[in-house]
C-alpha cells in the first residue's frame, strides 16, 4: 500500500489501514468503522518516499550557456549516493567528476564544453538519506554559447630580484623577492609556426592582457625590451646577449590551446640554488631592464614627455673582466659607449668573478653616461679610475656624476657593487660621506657635491638636469669642457639665491669656481702642470706647454691629472688654420683631440713623430685642444717613459 493508493481509494483504504495497524500494535480497533471495511490479513507498511529531481541547472532548453559551466540537479531529499551523469556534447561523450552537497549533485566537466554545441544530460540512480531512490532517469538538454572568435590571455610577469647587502656590497640571495616586469614587450606566439599573433606590454604592476583567435596552440613570451612611442615620454631599451649575435633575451611560457579567457603568469627566476647558479639565470636581463625604467622616470620628473634615443644593454653570463673580443664576452668592465651612433651599455655577468646584473647602482651609473651622451655632453676619455686618484677633470666629472646619478635615482647614498665567489664580496661607496681626496680632479668630490645638491630642497634634481641639458650650448659659448668648474658655474647662475651656499660647499672640497674655466683655481693637486686649467692661445703666436705622468703609474697614466694640457682659441670668422705641435724630445709623440665650435670632436694622431701638424677648415667660435704625449702615457713605451714632456703649440 502507498500514498498513491490512499489518494485513489479514499475512506475505504483508510479503514483497512486502521485494521492493519491495530493488529500490528495489539490494539482493539480503530472504532467508527464506516461502510464495510475489509478485515482481511496483514497489510505491508508504506515504503520510503521516491527520490525525484526538483530543479536543474542549466535549465532544460537553455541557450548560450557558458562553456565553462558545471551541470547540477537538486533532489527532493538529501543525497546518500551520487547519481550517474551521462553527458554528451555535439554527439561526443563528456568526461567529468560528480560531487554532492545536501540534496544537490554537480557534474564538473574535465574540460570546457565545446562552444556552439547541444549538450544532452541524463541523470539516474541516486538514493536519498531516507532510503528513497530515483525510479526513472531524467534527461534534459541545453545549448552552449556560440563559438568565440577571440579569447583573452592575461596574467602577470615577474622576475626574481636579488638585493645587495648594504654592509658588504655582496648579493643577499636569502632576501630575494619577485618584482613586476614593468613596461616590457609581451607577445603571443603560435606554437606551430613561431609567428607573432599579438603584441602588447606589461604595465607598472607587470600585468598584461592580449587577445588572439581561440582554439590554437600558443605560448606567451615576455621580451627583455621596453618600447614606448607616445604618452609620458618615449624610449626603446633592449637587453641583448652580446655573445649570441645580440639576440634580445626573452622568457617563454608553456604552450596552451585556449578556448576561453585564460590566465597565464610568467616568472623569471635567478637560477640560484643556494650555493651556486644551477638553473638558467632568466631574471638577470629583466633586473637590468628594470633599472632603465627607474632612471627614465627620474628624468621625466624634470622633463615630461622627453624622447630617449634607443639604448642596447649588452649582458651575458660570459661577460668577464678581461680585455679582448666583446662578442666573446671579454668586456673588461661594465661600461657605456657610443658606437656608430648606437648607444650601448656592456654589463658584467661572470659568476664567482664579477656580476653586475643585480647591482642596480652600477647599471644606473652607466645609464648616467648614456644620459650625458644623449642629452648633454660628456668629454670624458674613460679609463681606469678610483675615488682616491687624481684624475683628468673630464674623467672626474663624468664618473662622479655617474655615481651621484645612481644615488639620485634610488634616493640612497649607498653605492654597492658585488663581486667574488658566490657574489658575496663587494664594495660600498657612501656618497654622503665627506671624501678625503678632495679637489676638482676627484670623482669623490664631484659625487659628494652633486648628491648633496640633489638632496637640498632649495636646489633639487630639476636644476641639476637643466645644467646638463644646457651643456651643449653653454660649453660651446665658453670654450670649456665638461668639468666640476663648468657645472658648478652654471648651477650658481641658475640658482643665484644659493650661489653662496654652493661656493661654501665647493670650498670644503678645496675647489674654487669663479667661472666655467676655473680661472681662479689654486689647487693643483701637487701636479704643477695641472694649472691653469686652460691656456688661451694667441693666433699666430707659439706657446710652450707641458704634460706629465706623475699622477699615474705605469700602464695607468692616460686619464690622470696633468696627462693632458688644455688650450683654447677663438675664431671670429670661418677660416682655414694650421695647428702645429713640436715636441722637445725625439721620443715624444704629440697627439691631440680638438673640440670644435659645434661641440664635436676630432682626434689627430700621426704615428711615431715628434711633431703633429694639421691644416683644418674651421668655422667661427671657440675651440679647445686637449694635448698629450702618446709615448709617455699610452704607447708601448708608456711603461718605461716617465717625467715631463713639453711642446711648442702654434695656431696659424
Amino acid at each position: 500500500m502507498n500514498v498513491g493508493s490512499l489518494r485513489q481509494h479514499g475512506t475505504r483504504a483508510l479503514g483497512a489501514l486502521c485494521i492493519a495497524w491495530a493488529g500490528v500494535f495489539g490494539l482493539a480497533g480503530c472504532g467508527g468503522g464506516g461502510g464495510g471495511g475489509d478485515s482481511g490479513g496483514p497489510v505491508t507498511p508504506p515504503g520510503p518516499t521516491a527520490l525525484t529531481i526538483t530543479a536543474q541547472s542549466p535549465a532544460a532548453s537553455a541557450t548560450g550557456v557558458a562553456v565553462g559551466s558545471t551541470i547540477s540537479v537538486s533532489y527532493s531529499d538529501t543525497l546518500a549516493t551520487n547519481p550517474a551523469f551521462s553527458v554528451t556534447a555535439g554527439g561526443s561523450a563528456v568526461a567529468g567528476t560528480v560531487s554532492r552537497s545536501g540534496a544537490t549533485a554537480t557534474f564538473t566537466p574535465s574540460a570546457a564544453l565545446p562552444a556552439g554545441a547541444t549538450v544532452s544530460v541524463t541523470v539516474s540512480g541516486a538514493t536519498g538519506s531516507a532510503g528513497g531512490s530515483q525510479a526513472t532517469s531524467v534527461t534534459f538538454s541545453f545549448g552552449t554559447q556560440a563559438a568565440t572568435t577571440t579569447v583573452t590571455l592575461q596574467g602577470k610577469a615577474e622576475y626574481e630580484s636579488v638585493p645587495n647587502d648594504p654592509s658588504t656590497g655582496g648579493l643577499n640571495y636569502t632576501g630575494a623577492t619577485f618584482k613586476p616586469i614593468r613596461f616590457a614587450t609581451v607577445q603571443v606566439i603560435a606554437a606551430s609556426s613561431g609567428a607573432t599573433l599579438a603584441t602588447g606590454s606589461t604595465n607598472e604592476q607587470g600585468d598584461y592582457s592580449l587577445q588572439v583567435t581561440a582554439g590554437q596552440a600558443v605560448f606567451v613570451r615576455v621580451r627583455a625590451e621596453s618600447v614606448r612611442s607616445a604618452g609620458g615620454g618615449s624610449w626603446d631599451y633592449s637587453v641583448r646577449d652580446n655573445t649570441s649575435e645580440e639576440a634580445i633575451y626573452a622568457l617563454d611560457g608553456s604552450s596552451v590551446t585556449p578556448i576561453g579567457n585564460t590566465t597565464i603568469n610568467l616568472r623569471a627566476g635567478s637560477g640560484w640554488s643556494g650555493s651556486s647558479y644551477t638553473q638558467p639565470r632568466s631574471a638577470a636581463p629583466f633586473a637590468i631592464l628594470d633599472v632603465t625604467y627607474d632612471a627614465t622616470q627620474k628624468v621625466l620628473s624634470a622633463s615630461p614627455g622627453l624622447s630617449f634615443p634607443a639604448l642596447r644593454l649588452m649582458w651575458s653570463s660570459n661577460n668577464r673582466p678581461a680585455d679582448g673580443n666583446l662578442a666573446a664576452g671579454d668586456i673588461g668592465t661594465s661600461f657605456y659607449r657610443l658606437n656608430s651612433n648606437q648607444h650601448q651599455i656592456y654589463i658584467l655577468g661572470a659568476a664567482n668573478t664579477d656580476t653586475d646584473e643585480y647591482d642596480r647602482m652600477v647599471v644606473a651609473h652607466e645609464f648616467g653616461h648614456y644620459l650625458q651622451s644623449a642629452f648633454s655632453r660628456n668629454d670624458s676619455i674613460g679609463g681606469s679610475h678610483t675615488g682616491d686618484e687624481k684624475l683628468d677633470m673630464r674623467v672626474a666629472f663624468g664618473e662622479g656624476f655617474g655615481n651621484a646619478w645612481s644615488g639620485m635615482v634610488y634616493n640612497s647614498p649607498i653605492y654597492t657593487d658585488s663581486l667574488g665567489a658566490g657574489q658575496r664580496l663587494g664594495g660600498i661607496n657612501d656618497l654622503s660621506t665627506l671624501p678625503t681626496n678632495r679637489g676638482w680632479y676627484s670623482e669623490d668630490s664631484v659625487q659628494y657635491l652633486l648628491y648633496r645638491w640633489h638632496g637640498e630642497t632649495a636646489i633639487g634634481f630639476a636644476p641639476l638636469w637643466q645644467v646638463l641639458q644646457e651643456y651643449n650650448t653653454t660649453l660651446r659659448q665658453q670654450g670649456a669642457l665638461t668639468s666640476l668648474h663648468s657645472f658648478a658655474h652654471q648651477l650658481k647662475l641658475l640658482r643665484q639665491a644659493q650661489a653662496s651656499a654652493i661656493d661654501t660647499a665647493l670650498t670644503i672640497q678645496q675647489v674654487t669656481v669663479a667661472d666655467a674655466l676655473g680661472s681662479t683655481e689654486s689647487n693643483n693637486g701637487g701636479i704643477t702642470q695641472a694649472l691653469p686649467l686652460y691656456r688661451t692661445l694667441t693666433l699666430g703666436a707659439t706657446q710652450n706647454v707641458c704634460v706629465t705622468d706623475a699622477a699615474g703609474t705605469a700602464g695607468n697614466e692616460s686619464n690622470k691629472l696633468g696627462s693632458h694640457v688644455f688650450l683654447r682659441f677663438n675664431l671670429s670668422s670661418a677660416s682655414t688654420r694650421s695647428i702645429t705641435v713640436v715636441g722637445s724630445t725625439a721620443t715624444s709623440d704629440p697627439d691631440f683631440t680638438l673640440t670644435r665650435a659645434d661641440g664635436s670632436q676630432t682626434t689627430h694622431d700621426d704615428e711615431s713623430t715628434a711633431n703633429e701638424a694639421e691644416t683644418l677648415s674651421l668655422s667661427a667660435g671657440w675651440y679647445v685642444i686637449a694635448l698629450y704625449d702618446y709615448n709617455l702615457i699610452r704607447g708601448a713605451q708608456g711603461s718605461s717613459q716617465t717625467g715631463v714632456r713639453c711642446f711648442n703649440v702654434t695656431v696659424q
